[in-house]
């Protein structure tokens, strides 16, 4: 199981182009086998802050996600609507109850 994060920040004008776009990624993401968690929050303190939360089945179901349509499309929404760089990792299970 692998964990994808990432958090940025919107610019100001375009949080509902940005939170309107999430739908078509949603959308798509919803038909993907190995995606198993997609979560996308908003900070409460810094309502320009978004965190995304994801989870995959293995590297595989990331890599399919990593080249969908609907992703590529989202990323070119990202790049309009953030203020910088996201900050993003991976996360690897290693232990689990």
């Amino acid at each position: 199981m692998l964990i994808f994060y990432g958090i940025g920040r919107c610019k100001k004008e375009k949080i509902q182009y940005f939170e309107k776009a999430l739908i078509p990624l949603l959308d798509g993401v919803s038909t993907e086998e190995g995606t198993l968690d997609f979560k996308v929050f908003k900070q409460n303190d810094e309502p320009t802050r978004y965190l995304f939360y994801e989870t995959y089945r293995d590297q595989e179901a990331l890599d399919i996600h990593f080249n969908t349509e609907h992703l590529d499309d989202f990323v070119k929404v990202l790049e309009d609507c953030l203020v910088e760089d996201p900050i993003r990792g991976f996360w690897e299970l290693v232990a689990s109850k």
